[in-house]
């Protein structure tokens, strides 16, 4: 993830884990009345044919343990080459309605995963497919749709049905959740509609009710099903005119999942394929159906539209609020921000940056009395951020790493494999091991500094990648920016150190943020005062000339390769 920017957006009720040592962007996207629930996976990039392309997962698997582990789950995947396949329009107007929904009113951040997405995306020519073969990755994709309900505002069955004449003739659903059935299978207007439902999670009932099945359809059962794990799986069906399809995602057969703009955030790809994956189905006989509905229900929607983060490239905190009708008078709190009194719409106020794993709290009155909401706080803009993701290095370790030779103890080394996210495991100052310059990793820092300069030319073609040495990994260039002004030793080492590491940030500034090479030329100014005052204060100092002095040592470095920052 140094490497590589990566954005996950989530619905606010979720009770996210906090990043711990992982460095990436959560952005929370509220809604009011309505839930985020789609699964969708997108990553971007240049393939071996010099193509962009842009790799596209549509799923039913939330991002958890039991989504990606236990629970039966479906997913279709395509690739997106040119803006003339449906794909890349549907997933451009996609992720365009998720910046405006998740945004702060922040600067914008070069490390942005979205914006990289579109920028992709915008650099295809609009050319035909490439011929297939059957011999690629992306073969037998090309031709896939995607639907999202932010996009195609009129729901699901009508993205099914547009350009289409004749109503379907046959309709299979699998879903787990069900609710407004008769509305739903009047909305597909299959000639026959078969419904599967799931198990619920306790595995002793189907997740359909008697009194739910409409006389225009009829009840299957996967005999696939036996209760030993929720069959999670939202797919449909659909035979049209003799054309089959198959549809993945995330709709459940309900109002809110079917509905289009009027419902959640849901996003489904169909294949022009009859799926042979597809469990074969049993008929169900309606008394073999539980009368009364099952307990479960689907996740009530966030009852406040409210967003908090902590923006590190400002060093300011922001937030979005989008008041209910009768919710009023609302006092943020969170660690290290002053306790707010805030109104409708973006906001930001200066503080401290919070402990990693905070939260706040909105307190505020609606018509039930006083109400409080608590999440996690987020954190943006990451390229400035001064938290250690991954293990702390120690200076040789770094420098180690720069000579090419690897730490004895991986970089991403955890005692439960899991990752830290206790919000005392890290210090907002990085990690706290021992700073000091001797002889020894001196001249190893400066041996390093060749190895340093040659990986950067070799990543010249790659921003992602130089940028991760500059400013991303446990062992970039900024990381030990930050250590070195912790080191306890002399302030001429101090300043030999920044004086290196300055100009290399300055040769490469087209790949960092002006901020962090701001913070690295204000951390040099500030050595190098100290080295003066040293040399003002010496014993020796009514024979020397501190600027003169200064101005050698510059000459004589940059005459050895060096710096003269």
């Amino acid at each position: 993830m140094a490497a590589t920017d990566v954005t996950i957006y989530y619905d606010p009720t979720a009770g996210a884990v906090p990043a711990g040592d992982l460095r990436y962007v959560a952005r929370p996207v509220p809604l009011r009345g309505r839930l985020f629930h789609p699964k969708v996976t997108v990553i971007a990039g240049v393939g071996h044919d010099d193509r962009h392309w842009v790799y596209l997962a549509v799923a039913s698997a939330n991002l958890t343990r039991s989504g990606w582990a236990h629970n039966a789950e479906c997913v279709g995947e395509t690739w997106i080459c040119t803006p003339q396949q449906q794909t890349w329009g549907a997933l451009d107007g996609f992720l365009g309605w998720l910046q405006d929904h998740a945004a702060f009113g922040e600067h914008p951040d070069r490390r942005d995963a979205t914006r990289h997405v579109r920028e992709i995306l915008a650099a295809m020519p609009n050319r035909r497919r490439p011929n297939d073969d059957g011999g690629h990755v992306w073969s037998g994709t090309l031709y896939h749709q995607l639907y999202t309900s932010v996009v195609d505002t009129g729901g699901f069955p009508a993205f099914l049905q547009e350009g289409r004449s004749r109503r379907p003739s046959r309709l299979w659903a699998y879903s787990p959740y069900w609710a407004d059935v008769e509305r739903g299978v009047a909305a597909f207007g299959a000639a026959e509609t078969v419904l599967i439902p799931s198990l619920t999670h306790t595995g002793d009932r189907i997740g359909l009710a008697r009194g739910q099945v409409p006389p225009a359809a009829s009840v299957a059962s996967n005999p696939e099903d036996r209760g030993d794990r929720f069959w999670h799986m939202k797919s449909y069906w659909i035979e049209h005119g003799g054309r089959v399809r198959t549809a993945v995602g995330s709709c459940n057969f309900t109002t809110a999942g079917l509905s289009g703009g009027f419902g959640n955030v849901e996003a489904m790809l169909v294949t022009n394929e009859d799926a042979a994956w597809l469990p074969e189905v049993k008929d169900l006989e309606l008394e073999a159906i539980p009368q009364n509905p099952p307990d479960e229900t689907a996740p009530e929607p966030a009852p406040v539209a409210v967003v908090v983060a902590w923006d590190w490239r400002d060093r300011t905190w922001r937030w979005w609020l989008g008041p209910g009708h009768d919710q009023t008078d609302f006092r943020l709190e969170a660690p290290g921000l002053d306790t707010q009194l805030v109104e409708g719409g973006q906001g930001r106020a200066d503080g401290d940056p919070p402990p990693p794993a905070s939260s706040f709290a909105l307190h505020y009155w609606d018509a039930d009395g006083p109400q409080t909401w608590t999440r996690p706080v987020v954190e943006i803009n990451l390229a400035s951020s001064q938290r250690v993701y991954g293990r702390p290095l120690t200076v040789d370790e770094i420098i180690a790493s720069w000579n090419g030779r690897r730490p004895a103890t991986p970089i991403d080394d955890d005692d439960d494999g899991v990752g830290t996210s206790e919000a005392d495991e890290t210090a907002p100052d990085g990690p706290d091991v021992p700073i000091e310059f001797g002889t020894v990793n001196l001249f190893d820092f400066y041996r390093s500094m060749t190895h340093l300069r040659k990986a950067l030319a070799e990543a010249a073609d790659n921003p992602g990648a130089r940028r991760a040495l500059l400013e991303g990994r446990p062992d970039s260039v900024m990381t030990l920016v930050r250590m070195t002004t912790k080191d306890s030793g002399v302030p001429a080492v101090r300043f030999l150190v920044l004086t290196e590491l300055a100009e290399v940030l300055h040769d490469h500034q087209d790949a960092i943020d002006a901020m962090l090479l701001d913070e690295a030329a204000d951390l040099h100014t500030t050595v190098t005062d100290e080295v003066r005052q040293a040399l003002a204060e010496s014993p020796d100092s009514s024979d020397l000339d501190p600027e003169a002095l200064l101005a050698w040592v510059n000459r004589e470095l940059k005459g050895l390769g060096g710096s003269t920052s």
